[in-house]
């Protein structure tokens, strides 16, 4: 009955935003593909390709709902698909110190983002794939979150990284 209907109607819904999903960031949706031909759900979609690594990764893990719910073949390519970008792009979100939060402007995570969302998602893409890529880089942002060194580093490079940004331009 009723409890039918609606989760026809989730399903439904879900869908007609996995259908979003494909749909290119010219033609006015939120994917594209960068220079390595690799997908990307784009969080702030804008001219210029912002590639957020949480944004793309919470929209693999709504996806991933979705294939848990329906089983579909072609949702799984995709999670595959979505999946193989992170593990060949992961590098990217890699400061050497810290966590990076996008590849256009290249800003440090904040320490909230850095502790909260960015190891965390690491875990739970290590969780859900095996891959040991995401628990790599789990248990290395976890360890720059402990060092004091890092800590200092960070603050330096938090005041500094925005002015070495307007004298590139």
């Amino acid at each position: 009955g009723q409890l039918f209907n609606q989760e026809e109607i989730f399903i439904t819904k879900s869908r007609s935003a996995y259908d979003f999903l494909h749909i290119d960031y010219e033609n006015g949706g939120v994917r594209r593909f960068d220079k390595n031909g690799l997908l990307w759900y784009e969080e702030y979609p804008s001219s210029q390709p912002s590639f957020v690594m949480n944004g793309f990764i919470y929209t693999l893990l709504g996806i991933y709902d979705l294939w848990r719910i329906t089983g579909d073949d072609e949702i799984k390519k995709t999670i595959d698909e979505c999946v193989r970008t992170m593990k060949e792009s992961i590098h990217l979100y890699d400061s050497g110190y810290w966590s990076i939060y996008d590849q256009d402007k290249k800003e440090l995570a904040t320490e909230y983002y850095h502790k909260n969302i960015h190891i965390p998602l690491m875990e739970v893409l290590h969780n859900l794939t095996g891959e040991e890529i995401f628990d790599s880089y789990n248990k290395r942002w976890k360890k720059q979150l402990n060092s004091k060194l890092n800590k200092a580093w960070l603050q330096i490079m938090y005041r500094i990284q925005p002015r070495l940004r307007r004298f590139s331009k």
